[in-house]
This record gives C-alpha cells, sequence and structure tokens, in this order.
C-alpha cells in the first residue's frame, strides 16, 4: 500500500531581464537627477519636445470636445480617438479607433437642450461677427507660456553653461549684482518721478489754457 503525498519542483527562472530593468532605471533616475548639468541644447530639445506635445495634446482635447459639442446640437456623437481617456484601454488601444460617428435617438427633451444650444451658438456668432478674432493675443500668450517654461526648466545658454562647469559667485559677483540692481532701481525711481512731473506740467497747462 502506497501512501498518499505529492511531488513539489522548484523551477529556476534566470533574472537578467529583472537585472537589466533594476539597471535602467537607476541609470533613468540619477540621469534625471543630473538634468541641470546636461549640455544646453540636449535640454533645449528635450524642453521642445515636451512643450510641444502637451500643446498638441490639450489641443487636441479641447478640439475634440469642441466639436462633439457642436455635431451634439445636430444629433450626432462624433469623436476623435473615442477610447482616448478608457482606463481600461492600453497605450495603442487608446488611439484606436480614430474617429467614431453615431447617429444619437434622445428624447424630446434632449432634442429641445439641442434647439436651445443651436439658438444660443447662432446668437453668440451674431454678436461676435463685428469683432475680430484675438489671434495676437493668443500668440502672445503661447509665447508667453513658451518662454517663461524654457527658463524654468531650461534657462538661458549662458547660465547653463556656467552651472554646467559648477560656477560659483565671488563676493565680487555679487557686490557687482548689487549695484546693477540699485542702479536699476535708482533709474526706474528717476523716470516715474519725471513722467509725474510731466504730467503734472502738463495738467498745469491744460489748466492755464482753460483760464485764457
Amino acid at each position: 500500500m502506497k501512501e498518499n503525498g505529492f511531488y513539489g519542483f522548484d523551477i529556476y527562472k534566470p533574472q537578467t531581464k529583472m537585472t537589466f530593468l533594476a539597471i535602467g532605471l537607476a541609470i533613468a533616475i540619477i540621469a534625471i537627477i543630473l538634468f541641470p548639468l546636461w549640455p544646453y541644447s540636449v535640454k533645449l530639445g528635450i524642453f521642445n519636445c515636451l512643450f510641444y506635445f502637451t500643446a498638441s495634446f490639450l489641443g487636441m482635447t479641447v478640439a475634440r470636445l469642441l466639436i462633439w459639442i457642436a455635431l451634439f446640437s445636430f444629433g450626432i456623437d462624433f469623436w476623435i480617438f473615442p477610447n482616448l481617456f478608457d482606463d481600461d484601454a492600453g497605450l495603442i488601444e487608446s488611439f484606436v479607433p480614430v474617429l467614431l460617428i453615431n447617429r444619437r435617438d434622445d428624447s424630446w427633451l434632449v432634442f429641445a437642450l439641442r434647439l436651445v444650444m443651436i439658438a444660443s451658438f447662432a446668437g453668440y456668432c451674431y454678436t461676435q461677427a463685428g469683432f475680430p478674432l484675438p489671434l495676437d493675443s493668443s500668440f502672445e500668450i503661447y509665447n508667453d507660456v513658451f518662454e517663461w517654461g524654457k527658463d524654468k526648466m531650461v534657462g538661458n545658454e549662458t547660465t547653463s553653461l556656467q552651472y554646467a562647469g559648477n560656477h560659483r559667485p565671488t563676493l565680487e559677483d555679487i557686490l557687482k549684482a548689487t549695484e546693477d540692481y540699485e542702479k536699476e532701481e535708482q533709474e526706474e525711481k528717476e523716470r516715474l518721478e519725471q513722467e509725474a512731473q510731466e504730467n503734472k506740467d502738463q495738467a498745469e497747462s491744460e489748466e492755464a489754457n482753460e483760464d485764457l
């Protein structure tokens, strides 16, 4: 009679893949920490890629929502990348399919809401027909955001090279920077006083002309 039992197997799996992943992760962390020491051209290229990708993604997100709202008013569901924000979809599945078009079968209440949206949009277009599009201000905001982000993340080429060379400001540099700041502050104060005096003289001149 044989006793009941079980067999156990020790299967060895090589950890080469995990070792390479751990080494790569460590190198990536060190590279991110030492990002201020990277060459200026490399940092600028990375910033440009990140900035334009983020701007394109946000622009596409806003555009797909506006297009959906516009076509929703006519009873059409139109989505660009409908699975973009699906938590269950993978990286590739988020961009498949590219377009999704369906005709809506709504109730009378939703139909009335669509009519209100069309009327509101038509009224807004009528009120804004005589005004030019604020393209200049939009481009200015875009450029300001770009320059602000570049200065924060990359800086300019001069300061980047100084930082990469482990430059330490000396006492003379600090004193010179302080003198330059005080000089600029004094010049700004004199400019404001001069403008105030000119405005005062102009007001007195206008009052004298009115008396005559």
